[in-house]
Protein backbone atom coordinates (compact mmCIF):
# COMPACT_ATOMS: atom_id res chain seq x y z
CA UNK A 1 0.00 0.00 0.00
CA UNK A 2 1.05 3.79 -0.75
CA UNK A 3 2.85 5.34 1.95
CA UNK A 4 1.11 8.46 1.33
CA UNK A 5 -2.19 6.50 1.67
CA UNK A 6 -1.22 6.09 5.35
CA UNK A 7 -3.06 8.92 7.95
CA UNK A 8 -1.65 8.65 10.89
CA UNK A 9 -2.40 10.09 14.19
CA UNK A 10 -0.69 12.24 16.68
CA UNK A 11 -2.03 15.10 19.27
CA UNK A 12 1.36 16.83 20.20
CA UNK A 13 3.37 19.19 17.98
CA UNK A 14 6.96 17.81 18.31
CA UNK A 15 4.93 14.40 16.13
CA UNK A 16 3.50 16.79 14.06
CA UNK A 17 7.04 18.77 13.17
CA UNK A 18 8.48 14.86 12.65
CA UNK A 19 5.27 14.42 10.58
CA UNK A 20 6.23 17.11 8.04
CA UNK A 21 8.98 15.53 6.94
CA UNK A 22 7.86 12.31 5.76
CA UNK A 23 5.05 11.60 2.79
CA UNK A 24 2.38 11.89 4.71
CA UNK A 25 0.27 15.45 4.20
CA UNK A 26 -2.82 14.66 6.01
CA UNK A 27 -3.30 14.24 9.93
CA UNK A 28 -5.44 12.96 12.23
CA UNK A 29 -5.95 14.23 15.63
CA UNK A 30 -7.84 11.88 17.56
CA UNK A 31 -9.73 12.66 20.35
CA UNK A 32 -9.09 9.27 21.87
CA UNK A 33 -5.62 9.46 21.90
CA UNK A 34 -5.55 13.39 23.66
CA UNK A 35 -7.76 11.39 26.17
CA UNK A 36 -5.30 9.04 26.60
CA UNK A 37 -2.86 11.77 27.24
CA UNK A 38 -4.26 14.01 29.44
CA UNK A 39 -7.13 12.08 31.11
CA UNK A 40 -5.15 8.84 31.08
CA UNK A 41 -8.34 7.00 30.24
CA UNK A 42 -9.05 5.31 26.37
CA UNK A 43 -12.55 6.98 25.99
CA UNK A 44 -12.76 10.01 24.21
CA UNK A 45 -16.29 10.93 25.42
CA UNK A 46 -14.71 12.35 28.11
CA UNK A 47 -13.59 15.07 26.48
CA UNK A 48 -16.03 18.14 25.71
CA UNK A 49 -16.30 19.91 22.33
CA UNK A 50 -14.41 23.47 23.75
CA UNK A 51 -11.63 21.16 25.37
CA UNK A 52 -10.43 19.25 21.73
CA UNK A 53 -10.99 22.74 19.95
CA UNK A 54 -9.21 24.49 21.97
CA UNK A 55 -6.45 21.97 21.78
CA UNK A 56 -6.72 21.87 18.11
CA UNK A 57 -5.62 25.60 17.39
CA UNK A 58 -2.80 25.00 19.54
CA UNK A 59 -1.82 22.20 17.01
CA UNK A 60 -3.17 24.41 13.91
CA UNK A 61 -0.28 26.96 15.31
CA UNK A 62 2.47 24.79 15.24
CA UNK A 63 2.38 22.93 11.60
CA UNK A 64 1.35 23.61 7.91
CA UNK A 65 0.06 20.00 7.73
CA UNK A 66 -3.90 19.02 7.03
CA UNK A 67 -5.73 18.30 9.88
CA UNK A 68 -7.87 16.09 10.01
CA UNK A 69 -10.21 16.87 13.50
CA UNK A 70 -12.25 14.26 15.22
CA UNK A 71 -15.57 15.28 15.76
CA UNK A 72 -16.82 12.24 17.05
CA UNK A 73 -20.36 11.88 17.20
CA UNK A 74 -21.15 15.80 16.62
CA UNK A 75 -21.32 15.80 20.88
CA UNK A 76 -25.28 14.92 20.71
CA UNK A 77 -27.51 16.24 18.30
CA UNK A 78 -28.04 17.34 15.23
CA UNK A 79 -27.96 21.13 16.48
CA UNK A 80 -24.93 20.07 18.91
CA UNK A 81 -23.29 18.71 15.37
CA UNK A 82 -24.12 22.00 13.81
CA UNK A 83 -21.88 23.91 16.55
CA UNK A 84 -19.51 21.19 16.27
CA UNK A 85 -18.89 21.41 12.99
CA UNK A 86 -18.32 25.16 12.70
CA UNK A 87 -16.25 25.24 15.82
CA UNK A 88 -13.90 23.04 14.68
CA UNK A 89 -13.80 24.62 11.48
CA UNK A 90 -12.95 28.21 12.93
CA UNK A 91 -10.39 26.35 15.08
CA UNK A 92 -8.25 25.39 11.98
CA UNK A 93 -9.62 22.10 10.90
CA UNK A 94 -8.84 21.16 6.75
CA UNK A 95 -11.46 18.13 7.45
CA UNK A 96 -13.86 16.54 9.74
CA UNK A 97 -14.56 13.52 10.70
CA UNK A 98 -18.09 12.27 11.87
CA UNK A 99 -19.22 9.03 12.97
CA UNK A 100 -22.82 7.65 13.17
CA UNK A 101 -22.29 6.53 16.62
CA UNK A 102 -24.75 7.43 19.69
CA UNK A 103 -23.57 10.09 21.86
CA UNK A 104 -21.01 10.28 22.83
CA UNK A 105 -18.69 8.26 20.90
CA UNK A 106 -16.46 5.66 22.07
CA UNK A 107 -13.72 4.45 19.54
CA UNK A 108 -12.47 0.98 21.33
CA UNK A 109 -16.37 -0.26 22.38
CA UNK A 110 -18.42 1.01 19.36
CA UNK A 111 -21.61 2.40 20.52
CA UNK A 112 -25.36 1.83 18.89
CA UNK A 113 -25.15 3.82 15.80
CA UNK A 114 -27.96 6.38 15.26
CA UNK A 115 -31.36 5.64 13.45
CA UNK A 116 -31.22 6.74 9.00
CA UNK A 117 -32.81 9.39 9.89
CA UNK A 118 -30.91 11.15 13.03
CA UNK A 119 -27.52 9.77 10.37
CA UNK A 120 -29.52 11.90 7.69
CA UNK A 121 -30.01 14.99 9.92
CA UNK A 122 -26.73 14.88 11.45
CA UNK A 123 -24.50 14.75 8.08
CA UNK A 124 -27.13 18.02 7.13
CA UNK A 125 -26.69 20.00 9.82
CA UNK A 126 -22.63 19.06 9.86
CA UNK A 127 -22.32 19.99 6.55
CA UNK A 128 -24.57 23.87 7.05
CA UNK A 129 -21.99 24.00 9.82
CA UNK A 130 -19.26 24.41 7.45
CA UNK A 131 -20.68 26.08 4.75
CA UNK A 132 -18.99 29.24 5.48
CA UNK A 133 -15.75 27.35 5.68
CA UNK A 134 -13.31 25.53 3.27
CA UNK A 135 -13.39 22.23 5.66
CA UNK A 136 -14.35 19.18 4.19
CA UNK A 137 -16.65 16.72 5.63
CA UNK A 138 -15.74 13.05 5.95
CA UNK A 139 -18.41 10.63 6.91
CA UNK A 140 -17.54 7.60 9.40
CA UNK A 141 -19.75 4.37 9.69
CA UNK A 142 -18.96 2.51 12.83
CA UNK A 143 -21.72 0.20 13.57
CA UNK A 144 -20.78 -2.47 11.18
CA UNK A 145 -21.52 -5.00 13.90
CA UNK A 146 -25.17 -3.91 14.26
CA UNK A 147 -26.04 -3.32 10.74
CA UNK A 148 -24.02 -5.81 8.65
CA UNK A 149 -22.59 -5.31 5.43
CA UNK A 150 -26.37 -3.97 4.32
CA UNK A 151 -26.16 -1.51 6.18
CA UNK A 152 -22.69 -0.32 5.04
CA UNK A 153 -24.09 -0.13 1.48
CA UNK A 154 -27.25 1.91 2.83
CA UNK A 155 -25.96 4.36 4.11
CA UNK A 156 -22.77 4.66 1.61
CA UNK A 157 -25.90 5.71 -0.43
CA UNK A 158 -26.73 8.18 1.74
CA UNK A 159 -23.24 9.58 1.97
CA UNK A 160 -22.68 9.78 -1.60
CA UNK A 161 -25.99 11.45 -2.02
CA UNK A 162 -25.62 14.14 0.37
CA UNK A 163 -22.03 14.48 -1.51
CA UNK A 164 -19.90 13.90 1.47
CA UNK A 165 -16.10 14.22 0.47
CA UNK A 166 -15.46 10.69 1.69
CA UNK A 167 -16.35 7.79 3.48
CA UNK A 168 -14.51 5.77 6.39
CA UNK A 169 -15.75 2.51 7.91
CA UNK A 170 -14.47 1.79 11.24
CA UNK A 171 -14.11 -0.95 13.90
CA UNK A 172 -13.34 -3.56 11.55
CA UNK A 173 -11.47 -7.09 12.52
CA UNK A 174 -10.05 -8.69 10.25
CA UNK A 175 -12.64 -10.71 9.85
CA UNK A 176 -15.05 -8.26 9.24
CA UNK A 177 -12.86 -6.81 6.71
CA UNK A 178 -12.78 -9.74 4.40
CA UNK A 179 -15.92 -9.90 4.59
CA UNK A 180 -17.03 -6.55 3.64
CA UNK A 181 -13.94 -6.81 1.03
CA UNK A 182 -15.96 -9.82 -0.55
CA UNK A 183 -19.01 -7.45 -1.09
CA UNK A 184 -18.21 -3.64 -1.55
CA UNK A 185 -15.10 -2.24 -3.36
CA UNK A 186 -13.07 -0.01 -1.02
CA UNK A 187 -10.98 1.35 -3.92
CA UNK A 188 -13.10 4.88 -2.92
CA UNK A 189 -13.40 4.36 1.02
CA UNK A 190 -11.38 5.10 3.65
CA UNK A 191 -10.57 2.13 6.77
CA UNK A 192 -9.82 3.23 10.56
CA UNK A 193 -8.04 0.83 12.11
CA UNK A 194 -9.62 2.08 15.67
CA UNK A 195 -8.11 -1.54 17.29
CA UNK A 196 -7.39 -4.23 15.22
CA UNK A 197 -4.91 -3.84 12.89
CA UNK A 198 -6.00 -5.61 9.36
CA UNK A 199 -2.50 -7.47 8.08
CA UNK A 200 -0.49 -5.14 5.70
CA UNK A 201 -0.57 -7.54 2.61
CA UNK A 202 -4.72 -7.94 2.63
CA UNK A 203 -4.95 -3.86 2.98
CA UNK A 204 -2.69 -3.69 -0.51
CA UNK A 205 -5.01 -6.46 -1.96
CA UNK A 206 -8.11 -4.18 -0.89
CA UNK A 207 -6.65 -1.05 -2.39
CA UNK A 208 -8.67 1.32 0.06
CA UNK A 209 -8.58 4.70 -0.65
CA UNK A 210 -6.57 5.39 2.46
CA UNK A 211 -6.15 4.20 5.98
CA UNK A 212 -6.90 6.22 9.43
CA UNK A 213 -3.64 4.09 11.95
CA UNK A 214 -4.89 5.45 15.26
CA UNK A 215 -3.90 2.06 16.29
CA UNK A 216 -0.64 2.27 15.56
CA UNK A 217 -0.48 5.58 17.58
CA UNK A 218 -2.01 3.92 20.56
CA UNK A 219 0.34 1.34 20.31
CA UNK A 220 3.49 4.09 19.92
CA UNK A 221 2.07 6.13 22.80
CA UNK A 222 1.78 3.02 25.33
CA UNK A 223 5.53 1.69 24.25
CA UNK A 224 6.51 5.63 25.27
CA UNK A 225 4.77 5.67 28.40
CA UNK A 226 6.24 2.37 29.53
CA UNK A 227 9.81 4.20 28.33
CA UNK A 228 9.31 6.66 30.76
CA UNK A 229 8.11 5.02 33.61
CA UNK A 230 11.12 2.56 32.97
CA UNK A 231 13.31 5.52 33.06
CA UNK A 232 11.69 7.37 36.06
CA UNK A 233 12.19 3.39 37.58
CA UNK A 234 15.96 3.54 37.10
CA UNK A 235 16.41 7.23 38.54
CA UNK A 236 14.84 6.49 41.76
CA UNK A 237 16.92 2.88 42.07
CA UNK A 238 20.05 5.51 41.68
CA UNK A 239 19.33 7.52 44.60
CA UNK A 240 18.97 4.37 46.59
Amino acid sequence: METEMIIPAAVDAIKLQELEKVPSKTVFISARLLARQFLGQDNEGLLCLSEYANFLRYLRLTTSLSLLADGQSGFGNALNTYYTAGELARSGADQMILNDQTFPAHSRQAQPPVSILDFVGKLKAAQDGLKTSSTELIVKLDGIQYYGIAGIEERLKIAAKLEAQAVVIGHLSPNLFLKLQNKISLKNIGLAQDNSLIPKTELAQAQPAFVIATNEAIENQKNEAMRFISYMEEKQNAKI
